[in-house]
């Protein structure tokens, strides 16, 4: 198996240690923002609930499960 940067020691950061919130922050300041502002435009129907309704969904399970 490859290791990764920090296990090589080129990295200061152990991206266990951050990775998780940062998913979560994206998911709370970037994914769904996005489509909830996208939901005013119309474009893309129906479809654009089903986006929201899986933002949500995924961001609950990157909660529960990591």
């Amino acid at each position: 198996m490859e290791q990764v940067p920090y296990d090589n020691d080129r990295s200061d950061k152990n991206p266990a240690k951050f990775w998780y919130e940062g998913e979560l922050w994206f998911f709370d300041n970037y994914i769904i923002p996005l489509a909830m502002k996208l939901m005013g435009c119309d474009v893309f129907g129906v479809s654009l609930n089903e986006f929201l309704n899986f933002a949500n969904e995924s961001r609950k399970e990157w909660a529960v499960k990591g």
